[in-house]
């Protein structure tokens, strides 16, 4: 209900936020979206109601709270942002407003997904993994003597890629009562002073036996509301609801839940952790969240056991293999219960994300760096290579069924790719480019491919051009022939490393990609083939079109797996606007292979995931490596701070977070939950931490005991990349429309640039006594470390790397620059005699292993003994596929330029 003093704001200006729709409303107040025109994001304007704001004591313990709950800087906690008021006045008599600016959470309620799920219940796994992150957020909150008190469904947000967000932490309490006569929800929310005992407040269904006795309550409540969550989730119904108020509070003080509406499949220990929660005397339940959240890392690391391990009966004897494949069918018939479901938009049709789970011991073939899976033009057909262990061939999959069908004769099977009418597949396979009928038959040899490039495009004339391998292309016939070369009016150009070709609409152009897969090199270009003239598009791999408008592509060197968009005009074969950011953690092959991704004109994307869990370790000289941390999650870009004490590291999966770990104390802290930890963002003095966010520039302390501030706002991404000495001058990265530029920030003053010239420059590091720039270039075709006199730049140059080389980083003496040559770390000895000479030694491999050096993903000691390297998670296996239907409308949307 709105509140009568306050009428809608929607489309005021409140200091520096305009506000926009009204999100909901409550008893405390409205919620509205709003743009945070300083920082240029949204937020949630929670306005308070009069009565809130109108008793001065009642504010001023609301203003208290409000500042320990800002404290909460938690990934699955949403962040109070500040607390604002408002000169409402404005000549209307209208009071002043005050406001908690809250972290806008895009995406659905869990209680919205329990409804959306199949038979109302969420997949086992799915469910552990968000009551994982619920009491990973919860024990965060305690360990600052701050309890909920009103965990339900309706106050966890799911973030895309089901990242938790726990809502209106330790705020509930301050809400009013409802009036008497308010019969609107069967489990209202009775809150008011709950610094007193006897009066009784949360949500009923979801009250612990004290809070419905009105006694003074602790931490222990809110893990009877997380057990309450936890069965709603594997049930599809509350613990203890009933039909009325009454009967609700009667079932919580004396009856049990129905503990045999857990599916069969729950296991026993999740089953344990359950009891423990919702036993109604407190010295019986389960004392810490911490405790809780132990048992269900157990409870998850048993069932991915049982499941490797192929279980071969169920309880009720039902053997491993039904079971397995009863899970596959049920991934799939729940849907939108597997990944979030949204609509575009009005009369849009919805978007519907859908995971594929491979049979059992399937997995992806991920040898050779191929791409093994393609999609069908109208969407509703899929082709992948797996291996089962004993073999690897090609299999076909409907989107309409629930199995797979092995193609018989594709053994060894690479690269498939449809016709325009999806009737077809090719693939390669024995030194020849084969296809096959999706319907029946064997395969039929179209021509000779001795040596297997990096696939091929089914044209509307019958035309396959594909990459033999070598330098530039081959075309042939799609129903046989012999294969000629596909030449330009570019010779130069037709002799490049040519891969990864695919037909525009019509067959009229081609989409390439230019360079090795995987390298910072890779460029897009498109060829005419009325004109026969190509055209440079820009940076990435592996362009697929996307209708009405898009480039779909692989972005080499932002972050691993990363897909972006770009609008892009099929017929001029320009394009237009920034680039933007579509999907992240896209697995990909080894050796800086190919991303395994697929765009269908139908509006449908097929991709595999790749794994998030990776570990920080320490790596000597030699190659020896201990773990760091104890601790496995998505970590990127990790960054010794200059004391050595702690790391900065970026967390994946989207929304990127920023972490710094206490290396000495082993404890960590959120800096943010919404950017990208890039280059070296640590501040000489060890106190704050530079990121990016949106393609601006932030800071802030390491301690995250004040807001982040901006640096710099700029068209196209900027990224930090080193400090002076003095703290001072920041390097970072320029993104220009084909590469990037080396710019300098002081902090009193203008940006400027470095070095500015047709070739992408970046990566720029300065050396300890503030006298040379280190930095990457691909001048000279490819990239090299190279090394320029600082503050003038023009001076001379020193080539460093001999055979490429990346990332460059200096010890903290100056007297070694380090670089990176795919997964080698090298070295190179620097003779600077004072600073009025410059000598490089020759480059070292220092040690070579398997570390994912992809980005700025290494860090070095104080002493230069060691380096912090992050380490994929040697057992993850490729073993699914996630479907994205109506995808189009999302890309248009994402597309479209936020108002400044």
């Amino acid at each position: 209900m709105s509140d009568p003093h306050h009428p809608s704001l929607t489309g005021r200006q409140l200091g520096a936020y305009q506000v926009g729709e009204l999100l909901g409303a409550g008893g405390m107040g409205e919620v509205y979206r709003a743009r945070d025109q300083r920082l240029g994001r949204d937020v949630a304007l929670k306005v308070l109601s009069s009565h809130v704001t109108a008793d001065p004591e009642h504010a001023a313990r609301f203003e208290r709270e409000a500042r320990v709950l800002a404290s909460l800087n938690h990934p699955n906690i949403a962040s109070i942002y500040g607390l604002e008021e408002f000169d409402a006045t404005a000549g209307a008599g209208v009071p002043n407003l005050r406001a908690l600016v809250l972290e806008l959470v895009e995406g659905e309620t869990l209680s919205r997904r329990i409804r959306q799920a199949g038979k109302g219940r969420l997949v086992a796994d799915r469910a552990l993994n968000i009551a994982r992150q619920m009491a990973d957020a919860l024990d965060a909150a305690h360990e600052k003597g701050i309890v909920h008190r009103d965990l339900k469904p309706a106050n966890i947000a799911l973030a895309p890629g089901d990242v938790v967000k726990v809502l209106d932490f330790g705020l509930a309490k301050l809400a009013p009562p409802r009036a008497a006569d308010d019969t609107s929800d069967v489990s209202p929310t009775v809150t008011v002073d709950a610094t007193r005992e006897g009066i009784v407040m949360g949500t009923v269904a979801y009250m612990s036996p004290e809070q419905a006795r009105g006694q003074a309550v602790d931490k222990r409540t809110d893990i009877w509301g997380f057990g309450c969550v936890l069965f709603e989730m594997l049930t599809g119904r509350a613990a203890f609801a009933r039909a009325t108020t009454s009967d609700t509070l009667a079932a919580i003080l004396a009856s049990q839940p129905d503990w045999d509406a857990l599916p069969a499949t729950t296991p026993p220990a999740v089953r344990r952790l359950l009891r423990r929660c919702l036993e109604k005397d407190l010295k019986d339940r389960a004392r810490d969240i911490g405790d809780v959240r132990m048992e269900l890392d157990e409870a998850l690391s048993t069932d991915r056991d049982a499941g490797s391990a192929g279980a071969t009966a169920s309880r009720h004897g039902v053997p491993g293999w039904m079971l397995a494949v009863a899970g596959f069918i049920a991934a799939v018939s729940v849907g939108s219960a597997v990944w979030m479901s949204t609509r575009s938009g009005r009369g849009s049709d919805p978007v519907t994300r859908t995971t594929l789970s491979l049979p059992p011991n399937h997995e992806l073939d991920t040898g050779g760096g191929a791409a093994p899976m393609a999609i069908s033009p109208d969407g509703r057909r899929l082709a992948y290579v797996a291996s089962d262990g004993t073999r690897t061939q090609l299999y076909l999959r409907q989107l309409d069924t629930f199995e797979p069908r092995a193609i018989a004769g594709t053994d060894g099977a690479q690269y498939p790719f449809f016709s325009p009418d999806g009737r077809w597949v090719a693939f390669f396979a024995d030194s020849k480019l084969k296809r096959v009928s999706v319907e029946s038959g064997s395969p039929l040899t179209i021509c000779d491919a001795p040596t297997v490039g990096r696939g091929g495009s089914w044209g509307a004339d019958g035309t396959i051009v594909f990459d033999p391998g070598g330098a530039g292309l081959l075309r042939v016939a799609g129903e046989g022939g012999r294969p000629e070369p596909l030449s330009s009016a570019d010779p130069a150009m037709d002799q490049k490393d040519l891969s990864w070709p695919q037909f525009l609409p019509g067959g009229r152009a081609l989409l390439v990609t230019v360079g090795r897969t995987g390298s910072m090199d890779t460029t897009i270009a498109a060829l005419s083939l009325d004109t026969l003239q190509w055209r440079q598009v820009g940076p990435g791999s592996q362009a697929q079109y996307l209708p009405p408008g898009f480039l779909i592509y692989h972005a080499i060197g932002v972050r691993e797996g990363e897909l972006h968009a770009v609008a892009f005009d099929s017929t001029s074969l320009a394009t237009s606007g920034t680039p933007f950011a579509v999907l992240d953690s896209v697995l990909r092959a080894p050796d800086a292979g190919a991303a395994y991704f697929g765009v269908a004109p139908s509006g449908t994307l097929i991709f595999a995931p790749g794994g998030y869990a990776r570990s920080l370790v320490q790596v000597d000289r030699n190659g020896r490596r201990t773990p760091l941390l104890d601790d496995r999650r998505g970590f990127r870009r990790p960054e010794l701070s200059p004391d050595g004490s702690k790391v900065a590291v970026t967390i994946d999966p989207r929304p990127s977070q920023i972490w710094v770990y206490d290396i000495v104390r082993k404890s960590r802290i959120a800096i943010t939950t919404q950017g990208h930890s890039l280059g070296s963002p640590w501040t000489p003095d060890s106190q704050r931490v530079a990121f990016t966010t949106d393609g601006d520039i932030f800071w802030r302390a390491a301690d995250a005991g004040s807001p982040a501030e901006r640096l710099l706002a700029r068209d196209g991404p900027q990224y930090p990349t080193s400090w002076s000495a003095d703290g001072r001058l920041l390097v970072f990265d320029d993104g220009v429309p084909n590469g990037y530029d080396i710019w300098l920030l002081p902090l009193q003053g203008e940006p400027r640039p470095l070095l500015a010239t047709p070739a992408s420059e970046l990566s720029g590091q300065l050396s300890p006594d503030g006298r040379w720039l280190a930095y990457q270039s691909n001048e000279s075709g490819r990239y090299e470390v190279y090394v320029r006199p600082f503050p003038e730049v023009r001076g001379g140059k020193w080539t460093i790397s001999t055979s490429g080389g990346q990332r460059p980083l200096w010890s903290r003496d100056g007297t070694e620059l380090f670089y990176l040559v795919g997964s080698s770390v090298m070295r190179v000895a620097i003779d600077a005699r004072g600073g009025t000479e410059f000598r490089p030694g020759a480059p070292q491999e220092l040690f070579s292993g398997p570390f994912d050096t992809s980005g700025m993903n290494y860090s070095i000691s104080i002493d230069g003994k060691h380096f912090v390297m992050v380490e994929p998670d040697p057992n993850a296996r490729p073993t699914q596929l996630n479907v994205v239907q109506n995808w189009a409308d999302e890309v248009a949307r994402r597309g479209v330029p936020t108002a400044p």
